[in-house]
């Protein structure tokens, strides 16, 4: 590899230099090409807020057993305006631990979602703290990933996670190339002269101290992923059968307290340990799935990547992300449906929305999952609606979704709406594939663990629980949701109040959580 290859050429002109970072691919040009496009996705381009990125960055660059990233990113806050001591105070917090994720929730809860930018000094705080959990994984990432998604805007949200998913990877190739040097990278010989002139006595940067657990943490890890991956498809098969034991058991208890009235008592402390104990092994077996759906996803994107020419090996990474967007929808299905059982519906976050905007989104993205698919979009009338649009979103992708399994391959779908004064209706039209919805199946449909007609398709897709959670999330905002199933075709229509006016729900108890990780 020369100095005049393609990569290091955009590489030099965008940064000016070329970091050692890089060097460490040059061997091989598609590795290089693809690391290089990944740092500019997921960081140069990222519309985060330049200092925010490298704080961040910066902090999580201290689970790194290669201090490279710590001080790249350190010494990139000097010219951005972030004085020595504001630096060096941040990055000698404490390592957090339980204490500091509760403080962290604590400060959180209840905020109304904001853009990074617009976040107070505490607030910014607190989102750091749980970006550390996010990077560790393990139980508080389970608990801080729904926070993070409830308190910041869906965009930055996602840019916010893509970034420390991104650091993580940084921080591993580093780790495997500790030829990688800072010492030579044109950050750190530009700016730590006046970064470390200024810095508070006793401090020194290149020697901040790392926790004696992390090394060891990090071995277990490693030792245990190849196990966990082997394991997958049997807890996956676990929980789906403890699922329905749990549900039956259920049903008997319900069963028994009306018949007996003084044993009532009894059967529900008895089905609130069983609803608990379903809601820990959904918890562990999405935690268990998640991560390697992710690093799956990486490699298939990477293999696009590697050969963007090769149309085998597009449509093979096809069918891997597919395959993944479905695991994602079950996973998420699973922990809604737990939600909505165990606190009588799932929580709705409403504000003023446009529904086209959202409807138009959701058809770009079923259109990107099944490119030779085609999907009208029909939209009419004042589109404003109070609604929770991360929720409205789920509805609209779970009834395409829907739409795209139950039709023939070469048929059109709809997804249109109409508006009124007081109401706005969203409807998804398909041809069907074998034959309009029986009757009998009708009253059950929005059941959980039901399916339509097409039962061989579906055993392959979900467990029956997308049109349930479509129904909650409909319910939740005061709306309906109707089938029209004949020959001409099969048609869901979900009406939605333009002004929604929940009722005050009750508070639900909750388990306390233990972080065991940090």
């Amino acid at each position: 590899m020369t100095a005049q290859d393609p990569t290091l050429d955009a590489i030099e002109r965008r940064l000016g230099f070329i970091p050692p970072f890089f060097v460490a691919a040059k061997h091989d040009p598609q590795l290089l090409a693809g690391l290089w496009r990944t740092t500019v996705d997921a960081y140069l381009d990222n519309p985060l807020p330049p200092v925010f990125k490298e704080k961040v960055g910066a902090l999580l660059g201290r689970y790194c057993s290669i201090k490279y990233c710590l001080i790249c990113h350190a010494c990139t806050l000097v010219p951005l305006g972030v004085t020595s001591r504001d630096i060096f105070g941040f990055l000698q917090s404490p390592i957090p631990d339980d204490t500091a994720l509760r403080d962290a929730m604590t400060q959180l809860q209840g905020m109304p979602p904001s853009t990074i930018a617009a976040l107070s000094e505490p607030q910014e705080q607190a989102i750091h703290t749980l970006c550390c959990a996010v990077y560790l994984g393990g139980p508080a990432a389970e608990v801080a990933r729904p926070l993070l998604r409830q308190v910041i805007t869906r965009p930055d949200y996602d840019w916010l996670l893509l970034f420390v998913a991104y650091n993580r990877s940084c921080h591993e190739w580093v780790t495997a190339h500790p030829e990688v040097s800072y010492e030579l990278d044109q950050r750190y010989l530009g700016n730590i002269d006046p970064l470390m002139a200024h810095a508070p006595p006793g401090a020194d940067l290149l020697r901040l101290p790392q926790p004696d657990w992390l090394s060891a943490q990090y071995d277990h890890f490693a030792q245990t992923a190849h196990e966990r991956d082997e394991e997958h498809p049997r807890l996956a098969e676990l929980a789906a059968r403890r699922l329905q034991e749990v549900l039956t058991s259920l049903r008997a208890n319900l069963d028994t307290a009306l018949r007996d009235a003084s044993e009532r008592q009894q059967l529900v402390d008895e089905a609130t340990r069983a609803a608990t104990l379903s809601q820990e092994l959904l918890a562990i077996v999405s935690h268990d799935l998640r991560n390697p759906l992710h690093a799956i996803n990486m490699d298939a994107t990477l293999l696009t990547r590697l050969a963007p020419g090769n149309p085998d090996v597009l449509r093979a990474a096809t069918r891997i992300r597919s395959s993944i967007q479905r695991s994602h929808r079950l996973i998420y299905d699973l922990l809604d449906f737990s939600q909505a059982r165990a606190g009588g519906g799932l929580l709705i976050h409403p504000r003023p929305t446009l529904l086209h905007d959202l409807l138009r989104q959701g058809v770009e993205e079923i259109q990107t999952a099944h490119p030779d698919r085609r999907i009208v979009l029909n939209c009419e009338g004042n589109d404003t609606v109070a609604c929770d649009p991360e929720r409205i979103a789920q509805v609209i992708s779970n009834l395409l979704s829907n739409a795209i399994i139950h039709s023939p391959g070469d048929s059109t779908i709809t997804a249109e709406t109409h508006a009124d004064d007081d109401l706005i209706a969203l409807r998804i039209h398909n041809l069907n594939r074998n034959g309009p919805i029986p009757d009998e199946l009708r009253p059950s449909l929005f059941e959980p663990f039901k399916r339509g007609v097409n039962r061989e398709l579906s055993a392959t897709r979900s467990v029956g629980l997308g049109l349930y959670i479509v129904d909650q999330i409909v319910k939740g905002h005061g709306g309906t949701i109707g089938v029209h199933s004949d020959a001409a075709g099969t048609t869901f229509t979900v009406q939605l109040q333009r002004e929604l006016h929940l009722a005050p729900r009750s508070p639900v108890p909750t388990a306390s959580v233990t972080f065991a990780v940090l």
